[in-house]
């Protein structure tokens, strides 16, 4: 990868892998392509590089967006991700089909993840899905447009019933001209997301962290996940919680998921709203045992008395190693860190939630063994391990039980005031119920314009 050019990579690399697309409104079309013919399957495939825009485009559809003064919403990004099953039905041959085990396994193995039985996933998601499109725009409508027009172009080829979309919509509230980004529970999302841009003048590819999410071949693998948010249980569950340690709602919500709700993290803050936004980069990214190493606040939560163990963030992501990729689970050496791309839904039936989108070089590595630890109730990161008993208990949000094989299920170990090691057992958990999803693969724009050549070459 480092001997590519900045410019070659992101002419090659599909967008919203290296910076989000930054768009309102959101389709993502699914599509089953049947017994179609392979030589079929692979012209259109090939022909739709005409439509996939490149991470360098994206660039220049930031750079006109901002000189513009923000009122350019004419620009679209479109983005195509193909399932372990059109690899298959296409002919390739096994060596040069994407190598991830658990890509090629597929998500449906459950792969430790603890999602429920085939049968008790929403109806679209219980078959295998060829290929997923991603349309984003901030004007709903040429959306909208776009979407017809992408599904017209693989009509031929997807069988009866077999194409079906997710909508989503970004929510968020403003200070000042700023937007900031919420979920239906009420948290700032999108934060502490890793930068694969210098944060300097000329914006350019920080070509030492694009491995995070980039294989030798400028290709990346989308984990999509969809996730039903049951909003009313969690309001219900906070407010129990708060009553059964004596606190406040706000603090409850802090050790639920980590942050305040306004994006403050509880580790470093007693309070909401004290987060220096230009800083909060440095807030959200520090190690819990260097936190006492940041000038703002001389805190030491090495014991989870003031940020739990089983919060959200804290259980996702210890912060307290580097990515390797053969290692085993070793929260002293890996980490979990990758491209987080999610989009709320409301399907305006009384179902919301997250389309929940990731990109990521090694789908164990960085996904799957971020949900064996929200899985884990005796999950304790390394600090504590001297007592190995002290579990944290399962993540409050993502967390599910193994009910198919009768897992034993043990509650979260809450604080009842600031710093204090009393704990008290509360069950928190069920308020997000998954329904369904895959993995894909992002293949770089040229294997695209390869398989038009590929497939005129047999004709």
């Amino acid at each position: 990868m480092s001997k590519r050019s900045s410019s070659s990579i992101l002419k090659d690399v599909q967008a919203n892998i290296l910076k989000p697309h930054a768009r309102d409104y959101v389709r993502c079309i699914f599509l089953r392509f049947g017994n179609s013919d392979s030589c079929a399957i692979k012209n259109h495939l090939g022909l739709f590089q005409e439509y996939i825009t490149s991470a360098s485009k994206q660039k220049e559809q930031a750079k006109k967006y901002k000189e513009n003064g923000r009122n350019d919403n004419g620009t679209l990004v479109t983005c195509i991700y193909l399932s372990k099953f059109v690899y298959e039905k296409i002919n390739i041959p096994d060596a040069n089909r994407p190598s991830d085990p658990s890509f090629r396994n597929g998500m449906k193995s459950r792969n430790q993840l603890n999602d429920p039985v085939n049968r008790a996933l929403a109806v679209d998601y219980q078959e295998d899905i060829d290929t997923m499109i991603l349309v984003a725009g901030n004007d709903n409508d040429l959306v909208e447009k776009k979407t017809k027009s992408v599904c017209r172009h693989f009509k031929d080829i997807t069988q009866k019933n077999g194409c079906f979309i997710e909508n989503g919509e970004r929510l968020f509230y403003r200070i000042g001209d700023r937007k900031i980004f919420t979920e239906h529970f009420g948290y700032r999302d999108g934060i502490s997301n890793p930068v694969f841009f210098k944060q300097n003048k000329t914006k350019t590819l920080d070509k030492k962290k694009i491995d995070l999410v980039l294989d030798q071949n400028c290709g990346s693998y989308l984990v999509f996940r969809k996730l039903q948010q049951d909003v009313s249980k969690f309001n219900s569950k906070i407010s129990e919680l708060s009553k059964r340690l004596g606190i406040t709602r706000s603090y409850a919500e802090a050790q639920v998921m980590g942050r305040f709700k306004d994006g403050t993290p509880l580790g470093l803050f007693s309070s909401p709203n004290s987060v220096d936004l230009s800083k909060e980069s440095l807030y959200n990214n520090a190690s819990f045992d260097e936190i006492d190493n940041i000038k703002y606040r001389n805190y030491d939560d090495l014991k989870g008395n003031k940020c739990p163990f089983h919060a959200h963030i804290r259980q996702m992501n210890p912060r307290n190693g580097l990515l390797k990729e053969e290692s085993k689970y070793n929260p002293d050496n890996t980490m979990s860190t990758m491209a987080r791309r999610s989009i709320p839904y409301d399907n305006h039936n009384g179902e919301v939630g997250l389309l929940f989108m990731s990109f990521q070089r090694n789908i164990y590595q960085q996904f799957v063994r971020q949900h064996i630890w929200a899985n884990r109730y005796n999950f304790v990161p390394l600090e504590n391990q001297e007592n190995p008993n002290n579990g944290a208990g399962l993540d409050p949000i993502i967390g599910q039980r193994d009910a198919e094989n009768g897992d034993t299920f043990f509650p979260q170990r809450w604080s009842t005031k600031w710093d204090k090691r009393k704990k008290v057992v509360f069950d928190f958990s069920d308020v997000v119920s998954f329904k369904g999803g895959e993995y894909f693969y992002a293949p770089p724009i040229s294997f695209f314009k390869n398989l038009v050549s590929s497939t005129e070459t047999t004709a």
